[in-house]
């Protein structure tokens, strides 16, 4: 990926930025991320840190102190339609990779899944189609609501549950 290119009279069409963003903000902006990301790749936490005050506004998200706030519509990845594994051991649970899991099969009671290793403020959503109670266990030794980690939590049947990591 290109260097984004600095705003200069000949290349600056002034419909395109709010008006209250001068020139020179948007040039300080660029310049930032042609230096902290010259390929393409920037961490967002890098950008919140170095923008005091009201922080920055990109294509709807603003970035101020740390936090990212968003007025768009938020994508998240889904499977749609997920088998649970037969015989509702840890070991053999299903993988979740997705923010997004609907089981559309879970044909015994306790067929079972595992939940991706948490990351503090992920959110993994779980719904349960399926004709018994699945078995939900946490990836290594992560608990879930300080059930012992060898112990599943059970959704059951046209349940929806969302999981929040709070420490990993």
């Amino acid at each position: 990926m290109a260097l984004i290119d600095r705003i200069t009279r000949t290349n600056f069409v002034p419909t395109k930025l709010p008006t209250r963003v001068p020139a020179e903000k948007v040039n300080e902006i660029i310049d930032f991320l042609n230096t902290y990301a010259p390929n393409g790749t920037l961490a967002i936490d890098t950008i919140a840190e170095q923008t005091a005050g009201n922080g920055i506004v990109i294509d709807s998200v603003t970035l101020k102190d740390g936090a990212i706030t968003t007025t768009g519509i938020n994508k998240r990845s889904c499977d749609p339609a997920l088998t649970a594994h037969a015989g509702g051991t840890k070991a053999a649970g299903l993988a979740l990779t997705k923010d997004i899991n609907i089981i559309t099969v879970c044909a015994t009671l306790n067929d079972s899944v595992l939940l991706p290793t948490p990351e503090v403020g992920a959110e993994v959503i779980v719904g349960n189609l399926g004709a018994a109670g699945c078995a939900v266990y946490g990836s290594g030794t992560t608990t879930i609501d300080d059930i012992l980690t060898a112990n599943p939590f059970m959704i059951y049947p046209e349940e929806v549950i969302v999981f929040r990591a709070y420490t990993t």
